[in-house]
Order: structure tokens, then sequence, then C-alpha cells
């Protein structure tokens, strides 16, 4: 059984994403925990959709309040992050280099007010000239960070910006490195589009989904999923989405289990199906997801986040055996072989 503040913030998701959904709201509501447990799961700002159909004084007058401060913030944050990626484009285009959004304003555009999407770094994908791209911002006096292979990561104007060279986490996985090509394929295919008044390139919807796919079960298998990611799919399932191609790719790189799991869990948050009437599995998902108050990565160092990661991997042994498309075993021992033996990137 969920507890209040769970049963509150589920049925304002449902009058956020459902226009017609009558909202029942329990007796005795806490309404202070109801709202940490929005932040805690990043939906705060599509909440406050669901509060704005409520009947008025619904809501105490101090909570509401920290609900519209919390929203007003993310929006700040949300036109924030954008100037910054403009500043790279306008850096990186003048040499004709061109970034891929990844996630982020990716998905939020499909939202019907797309600053409510939490979102809390910027991340681009550079396919041609990556290390010029890098020596350009070296050059403005910027400090990378290049523990991780896949990527650079560094602040600009208190933004986190994590600049990739590669998409997904691929190096020592065939599994990735097929799924990786297969995303470069679908940037490849047609004329790149962009977003208003830059170069940066707003990547094709089958690219969003499937990206979505393989970074959401990534997190639910890393310990992360929260009810944003829930969110995320009702969102992106509701466009024009083409099915079958997208159940026989989550097929070849064995993602399907995990997008049974985000559907029925999707169907809950969207009203379509009670909590009670998911499978004992799936209820352990969403119970566990409910409990995750995750410390922002950026508050520990490198370190300190691998070692915090390499434990969550080995508490997730179960869920690599339901939804992963290998096993943890497996997955762990390719993560520590490459790691100290095998750290040439090969993939093509």
């Amino acid at each position: 059984m969920m507890d209040r503040s769970a049963e509150v913030v589920l049925q304002l998701l449902r009058g956020a994403l459902n226009p017609s959904w009558q909202m029942a709201l329990p007796e005795g509501i806490d309404w202070n925990r109801a709202l940490d447990l929005s932040k805690e799961q990043c939906v705060c700002a599509i909440c406050l959709e669901g509060i704005d159909k409520l009947e008025k004084g619904s809501v105490p007058t101090p909570q509401l309040l920290q609900w519209f401060g919390q929203t007003e913030l993310q929006r700040g944050r949300y036109q924030f992050a954008w100037s910054v990626a403009c500043k790279l484009d306008k850096l990186w285009a003048a040499e004709g280099i061109n970034a891929t959004v990844l996630k982020g304003r990716a998905i939020a555009q499909y939202y019907d007010v797309p600053h409510h999407r939490y979102s809390c770094d910027l991340d681009v994908f550079v396919g041609q000239g990556w290390e010029r791209a890098c020596e350009l911002l070296e050059g403005r006096g910027v400090q990378l960070g290049r523990e991780v292979y896949k990527e650079v990561e560094f602040t600009m104007d208190d933004v986190y910006v994590e600049c990739h060279r590669y998409i997904t986490p691929l190096r020592g996985n065939k599994q990735l490195q097929a799924f990786e090509r297969y995303l470069r394929s679908l940037l490849d295919e047609g004329q790149p589009t962009f977003f208003e008044e830059t170069t940066l390139v707003c990547p094709p919807l089958m690219f969003s989904v499937m990206l979505y796919v393989e970074h959401a079960l990534g997190d639910l298998l890393h310990g992360k999923l929260l009810l944003k990611h829930v969110v995320d799919w009702v969102v992106l399932r509701r466009q024009a989405v083409d099915w079958e191609a997208l159940g026989t790719k989550c097929k070849e790189f064995r993602f399907d289990r995990f997008v049974a799991l985000i559907e029925a869990l999707a169907d809950v948050v969207e009203g379509k199906k009670e909590y009670e009437a998911l499978p004992a599995a799936y209820k352990e998902v969403f119970d566990e997801m409910l409990q995750i108050q995750e410390a922002p990565e950026g508050q520990r160092t490198w370190f300190q986040r691998r070692v915090h990661l390499f434990f969550d991997i080995l508490r997730s042994g179960k869920k690599f055996r339901r939804y992963g498309y290998t096993s943890m075993p497996s997955f762990l021992f390719h993560s520590v072989w490459t790691h100290f033996f095998d750290r040439e990137v090969k993939w093509m």
C-alpha cells in the first residue's frame, strides 16, 4: 500500500496528465511531505498543474506558495540552462561544429509546458569535431573533467554540462556498441532539424524515445529510477511513435522487458491502471522508486560517484535478471575489465 503522500502526488500527476481525471485526495494530507516527495521525484512542477485543477483553498497557502516558488525556480533554471546551450552553440558553430541535444530539452519539447520537466544539467553530443570542441572550450578557460571516457564534464555559468563523444557507455559492451551505431544511423537519416534560432540539432523522435529507454533502464539498474522517468514515458508514448519499429528494436537490443515494466508504471501514473493491479515484481519497483532520496550527482566527487554506483549495481541483481539486457555479474566484470585492461574504445 502507498502512503498518503504518495497517493496525493499520484493524484496530482493524474490530474495534470489527464484533463478529464477527477481527483480524489485522501483524508489527513501532510502537504509538507507531499511537496517534499514531489521534489524528491522531480515532478514538483507537474504536480502544480494538478493543483491548479483543485478547488481554491485545497492546499494550505504556505505549501502552495512553496510549490509556486519551486516551479518558478525550475522555470528560471530551464531558461538559464538553455542560454548556456546557446552560448556553446555560438562557440562551436563558428567552426562548423554541430551539437545534438540529448534528453533534457529534446524530451521537454513534447510536454505541454516544457519548463515543467525537471532537468538539472545539459547533455550534448558532438559526433564530428569533438576534440576541436574541447579545444575551443579550454581556449575560453573552461576546465574540463576527463575522468569519463565517453564525455567531458564541465561547469559553465553554474550549469553542469556533459559533452559526449559517445552517446552510450559502449566500451567493451557489444550490445551498446550495436545500439550506438543504431542511434547514430537515426541522426544521419534525412536533413537535420534545429532548435529555434540555433544550429543545435533536435534529434528525431525515435532517437529520443530509444535513448530514453536505454537511459531509464540504466537508472533502474543503478537504483535511480524516479517518477520523473515514468512521466517522461507517459508524454513520449503520446507522440507519433512507430510502435512496430520500436518493438522490433527493443527486442533486438533486449530492452523489451523494461519497456513492459515502464508501460505498466505509466498506466498507473496516468490513471489507466490502479497500483493494486500491478504484478508483485512491478509493485516492488514502484515502491522502491518512491523511497529514493538521492543527493545530486554534483555534490559528489567522481570517485564517490563511482563507488556509490558500484554498490547500487550490487544491490540490483534481481532487477538485472528481470529487466536487464545482461546479468549483473557479467555487467560488472566487463565494466571492471575494460576500465583496467581494455581502455581503448573499439566499436566501429
